[in-house]
């Protein structure tokens, strides 16, 4: 690192030119430090002339480290950019609405997906959505949102910072209490693979697309119109619920858990058992009390 304990390359012009934020900023520069710190992430002082996607040299530092040198920035500046990177501890979703897709659209349609406390972000040219992944994946494409998915290794900007060309990120939805664990596999959330050898196309995941914003308008319609809502006190309900219901009653009914996978379209069933694992402790017990009456009428039946 240099003098001012950012990223090796980034030289003093680079990281001198930020404008003196008010008071109220500030604090809320130094809240996301804590707050993050506090999640075990990261955050060191990002770079005013680039990307913070483009940094290398990303210094090895706990995340208390990192937090007392953002803070020393800030005391020496007033206002600094906040620059995290993407690991087993924090996942990012890049939507900038390519191939024509709308980021406002793909931001709807992940979030409704998506478990609640994710946190959300507006960038330059969309949106950037932050959460905790199960298992990290390695960088990839979400075709069908325009959207990046980041897992490994990968600098991200986190407000309130400024893009180089101006545009202030701001939060969305912002982030609160601790960020969810996503299991991408479980939600279809899957990048497109790298090219395979001999090959120059990319090879497509083949998992399903999730429900469009209308499907799910018309899906609520018709399940309040059922009654199923109210019957079982639900406010709402995602398309996407009725696939993690299915497989909680087939794990309960005894189903063996790789035919429940199969249905799934897991690619192993570890992924079914890491997923459902609230619901094997019942599976469990009910094996026991099968293997227990078992053995009751073996005994009864020998004394017979």
């Amino acid at each position: 690192m240099n003098a001012l304990s950012v990223p090796a390359q980034l030289t003093a012009s680079e990281c001198s030119t930020a404008p003196t934020a008010t008071d109220p900023l500030a604090k809320e520069i130094s809240a996301t430090i804590d707050l993050f710190a506090s999640w075990g992430i990261a955050v060191l002082p990002g770079p005013w002339a680039k990307k913070g996607s483009r940094i290398e040299g990303w210094p090895a530092l706990s995340p208390l480290e990192a937090a007392d040198i953002a803070r020393r920035e800030l005391r020496l500046k007033g206002r600094i950019n906040l620059a995290v990177r993407t690991a087993a501890e924090l996942g990012c979703i890049d939507i900038d609405g390519k191939d024509g897709v709308d980021p406002h659209t793909a931001l709807e349609r992940l979030l409704l997906i998506l478990p609640a406390g994710v946190a959300v972000y507006r960038t330059s040219r969309g949106f950037g959505v932050l959460f905790k992944p199960k298992r990290a994946l390695g960088d990839g494409t979400l075709a069908a949102y325009g959207a990046e998915l980041f897992t490994d290794g990968h600098l991200v900007n986190i407000p309130p910072s400024r893009h180089p060309d101006g545009i202030d990120y701001e939060w969305v939805i912002p982030p609160g209490g601790q960020l969810p664990t996503v299991d991408l596999e479980a939600l279809l959330l899957l990048p497109e693979a790298a090219p395979g050898p001999g090959t120059g196309n990319h090879r497509r995941s083949g998992r399903l697309a999730p429900a469009s914003q209308e499907d799910q308008i018309e899906f609520e319609r018709l399940m309040a119109k059922a009654g199923i809502l109210s019957a079982a006190g639900l406010a709402r309900m995602r398309i996407h619920d009725l696939r993690h219901t299915a497989a909680t009653l087939l794990l309960r009914a005894g189903v063996n858990p790789k035919v429940v996978s199969e249905r799934l379209g897991h690619t192993t069933v570890s992924v079914t058992l890491d997923t459902y694992s609230h619901v094997l402790p019942d599976t469990q017990r009910d094996a026991a009390e099968a293997l227990a009456e078992a053995v009751r009428r073996a005994v009864v039946g020998s004394r017979e």
